[in-house]
């Protein structure tokens, strides 16, 4: 049995600017005629991009960790996600399903300068929040008593 969590995710965009011939270097820019990089389809996309793909971990519901990953990710000119890097520590589990999903993301629109596709950094934030009506209570309470009922058949009798 399938058990899907209804959770609120809240995904604001950030975005800074950043560009550099050097793979290695990123060097900060600040111009008018930049277009930032862009999920496809817009913020819209992205954001039912990730409530369509996160899976909560059970051990944070379990935890009741909620909180907010922040992660800069590089685009490059081609679009693919060529480099993240984790800004914040929150909970092991939660940095992971960030990661997952940012890996799992489909390539973007690359942002332009001068009409020119270049690499750019997005700092994307991730929020992730457990529900707190009775509905989700009740979540996590059979997750709770399916966890105990595995450790119990675990451990030696």
């Amino acid at each position: 049995m399938r058990l899907i969590l209804i959770f609120s995710i809240t995904v604001t965009l950030y975005v800074s600017f950043v560009y550099s011939q050097d793979t290695d270097t990123l060097k900060s820019i600040r111009t008018d005629s930049f277009t930032p990089a862009m999920f496809p389809g817009g913020n819209d996309a992205l954001t039912k991009f990730i409530i369509k793909n996160l899976r909560y971990p059970k051990s944070a519901i379990i935890q009741k960790t909620e909180g907010l990953i922040q992660l800069e990710i590089l685009i490059e000119s081609d679009g693919r996600i060529s480099k993240y890097t984790l800004l914040n520590h929150l909970n092991p589990e939660l940095e992971k399903e960030a990661i997952r999903i940012i890996e799992k993301m489909p390539k973007w629109i690359p942002a332009i300068k001068n009409n020119q596709k270049i690499r750019s950094s997005i700092i994307l934030p991730i929020r992730f929040t457990i529900p707190k009506s009775t509905d989700e209570q009740w979540v996590l309470e059979i997750l709770k008593d399916t966890i105990s009922k595995k450790q119990e058949k675990e451990s030696p009798q």
